[in-house]
């Protein structure tokens, strides 16, 4: 393979030729460090000379070479073009999309969380950064969510995206109806609307749906699930943010199956 010149990985910053190619760009040690620990693949690393002074990049570097990783050399400057941080660690890397088999998924019993019009990425990350933490079996994102790999959704779930099975530009009913079909039932997480998440009845596989950041749930996609639930509050506040709600279900799920058990 072949290294890719400056102009091929600056057009990875388009979400069109990431979709397109099948690739996306990641910044950062800590972000290159998590992705050589997982199966996902590393093409190549672009790292500034003047970073060598770090101990750790050093040995990041090597670590990507002992792994065949194509490694590229140039200055903080020029590295500086391909980052969206605004202070540069000093790498980079070309990353391959993970294609995942939804019949061989890692932890097909752990809950499944469906985003639907989930636009901000950093939301994004983090319920995926949650996800894995919480054990879940897979996330599906919508067609009218944004997209899995933009910049700030992979910063954001702190190597999660090498390692949790995610789908994007699903279909929410075929989603669902799948979801259904291998024994999952379907609760969708409201504002105020239906039961208090801790009166839900454990047991079997369960998906959790979340609805859009301003709109919350449509109202036709409450015919599509089994149960709707809330998280009761305190005080004032008038909902919580996506990525804090997922938090709190995923483990309320997870909890009382470990109690049922």
């Amino acid at each position: 393979m072949a290294i890719r010149g400056a102009k091929k990985i600056l057009a990875l910053k388009n979400k069109k030729v990431r979709e397109a190619e099948g690739r996306f760009l990641i910044e950062g040690v800590r972000l290159c460090e998590e992705a050589l620990s997982s199966p996902a693949e590393v093409e190549q690393v672009l790292f500034a000379r003047e970073a060598l002074e770090s101990e750790r990049l050093r040995s990041l570097i090597e670590r990507a070479r002992a792994r065949g990783v194509l490694i590229q050399e140039t200055d903080r400057r020029a590295l500086g073009a391909f980052c969206e941080a605004v202070t540069p660690q000093g790498i980079v890397a070309v990353m391959g999309r993970r294609q995942w088999d939804r019949g061989r998924l890692p932890n097909p019993e752990g809950p499944a969380v469906v985003l639907d019009h989930i636009r901000d990425p950093g939301n994004v990350g983090m319920i995926l950064r949650t996800a894995e933490a919480a054990g879940a079996s897979a996330v599906f994102l919508t067609e009218g969510s944004v997209e899995l790999h933009n910049p700030k959704a992979v910063r954001a779930s702190m190597g999660a995206i090498f390692r949790v099975p995610a789908f994007e530009r699903v279909g929410l009913a075929e989603t669902l109806n799948l979801l259904r079909r291998d024994g999952f039932r379907v609760l969708a997480a409201d504002v105020r609307a239906g039961v208090s998440y801790r009166d839900v009845r454990p047991g079997g596989g369960m998906a959790l749906l979340f609805g859009g950041e301003a709109t919350g749930l449509e109202p036709e996609v409450r015919g599509l699930v089994d149960e709707v639930v809330h998280i009761p509050m305190r005080g004032e506040a008038e909902s919580l943010n996506v990525a804090v709600a997922a938090g709190i279900l995923l483990y309320g799920m997870v909890k009382a199956e470990k109690e049922k058990g």
